[in-house]
């Protein structure tokens, strides 16, 4: 994967199918596995609606990711 911004759908699947795994994991380990797949997979929605917000040159996309559930402005 290359760090340059993902823009299309087809993309941001590369980015999905490689991170998803990890998010799930970081959120069922703070909220447990009932609720970890569907706030995994918002946060992916999220994501992909702020991904040309990502910035390759300062972070990480796990990271990024994983950071995406914690904002106040990721919650309804």
């Amino acid at each position: 994967m290359t760090a340059a911004p993902v823009l299309g759908a087809e993309s941001f699947t590369e980015v999905h199918d490689r991170h998803f795994a990890a998010v799930y994991r970081y959120v069922a380990g703070r909220l447990g596995a009932q609720v970890a797949e569907d706030v995994a997979a918002e946060t992916f929605l999220v994501a992909f609606d702020r991904r040309q917000a990502f910035d390759a040159n300062r972070d990480d996309r796990r990271a990024w990711l994983v950071r995406l559930p914690n904002t106040p402005a990721s919650r309804p």
